[in-house]
């Protein structure tokens, strides 16, 4: 089955669908021109399905774990956030999502049922409208305030390396990004994990010395493949490697 062309807003819808990985909401779907009952027309054609109340996907459009993610937080409300590695992959920051979906508010904001839909659910104290922005329809805590929270959760192995990915493709896209972040440590200097954002900072310097487009694309290619992102420029016995994994020899 394929999508019916009637006209230039199923062209639209088509174009969004693929965009945004087979999700629409019933906001999106008004904004690209479709009532409620020309929505329905396209469930019962088969081009559309609710997921959840707000929330449709398309079964034409190749399942993925975009579309899965977004679909997972559409329709949450406005005091929820994606948080932690969701919000990393929402920003393109990680290569891939979660297991579970990451999602952060305030305890009474989410009930007992989003909980068993296969959140997981974790309480965000010290949260200003500044460490949000929305992304597609879906709250996120943006890359600061995410590399913050993921840094002082990097207790194992796993955790640490997401967090200097995350990082690493962070200061990518913003320079400035490592000096807000200790800069928010040290004006935060009471609140558990500080120490652990401090070891990711002490390691960056140097890993991300890139000096042509294609060291940028180099590494950006890494994250969005799930590669190990290597240090780049770096002299080992007195050679300058463009690429370095340390931790796999």
């Amino acid at each position: 089955m394929e999508h019916n062309f009637e006209d230039e807003r199923h062209r639209a819808l088509v174009d969004h669908l693929a965009k945004y990985g087979g999700s629409v909401t019933s906001v999106e779907m008004r904004s690209l021109g479709f009532g409620r009952s020309a929505t329905q027309t396209l469930i019962r054609r088969g081009e559309l399905e609710r997921v959840k109340p707000g929330s449709f996907r398309s079964p034409l459009v190749p399942r993925s774990a975009e579309g899965a993610t977004r679909i997972a937080f559409l329709g949450c409300p406005s005091a929820i956030a994606a948080i932690y590695a969701s919000s990393a992959y929402l920003q393109r920051l990680l290569a891939d999502p979660p297991d579970r979906p990451q999602l952060g508010g305030a305890r009474k904001s989410v009930g007992t049922k989003r909980r068993r839909r296969g959140f997981d659910f974790h309480p965000m104290s010290n949260t200003s409208p500044d460490d949000l922005l929305e992304l597609d329809g879906i709250v996120v805590t943006n890359p600061l305030r995410t590399c913050l929270d993921l840094g002082r959760r990097a207790t194992s192995t796993g955790r640490r390396r997401v967090a200097a990915t995350v990082l690493r493709a962070a200061t990518l896209a913003d320079e400035q990004i490592p000096e807000a972040l200790a800069a928010r440590v040290a004006s935060e200097r009471r609140v558990p994990g500080n120490q652990l954002v401090r070891d990711l900072l002490a390691e960056l310097p140097g890993t991300l010395l890139v000096r042509s487009p294609l060291e940028i694309d180099f590494v950006h290619f890494c994250i969005e493949h799930g590669l190990p992102v290597p240090e780049t420029n770096q002299v080992i016995h007195g050679i300058e490697c463009d690429a370095v994994w340390r931790w796999a020899r």
